[in-house]
């Protein structure tokens, strides 16, 4: 990833974490712990935290889509919810 962490336009959520902010890693790994583990609530809250520290410009469109993960998390929980799996 560049010095300015920013994502491409097509970077796909494994993308987008695998090429997370040095000092974001640990988050993004439990971020995609979560996924794996079907913990979609987890999942959002690592995304939307990992979101919210990324200080500086050069973080923005990385923050961004990290945010857009958190919100399809989201969406998943309330599936699994909804279906009475969570």
């Amino acid at each position: 990833m560049n010095a300015k962490h920013t994502p491409g336009p097509t970077m796909n959520a494994g993308e987008l974490l695998m090429n997370s902010p040095a000092d974001q890693v640990k988050r993004c790994q439990m971020v995609i712990n979560a996924i794996a583990n079907g913990e979609w609530d987890d999942a959002a809250h690592y995304a939307r935290n990992a979101a919210d520290e990324g200080q500086g410009p050069e973080y923005r469109p990385w923050a961004s889509g990290m945010r857009d993960l958190a919100r399809f998390c989201e969406a998943r929980a309330a599936i699994a919810k909804a279906r009475g799996e969570a």
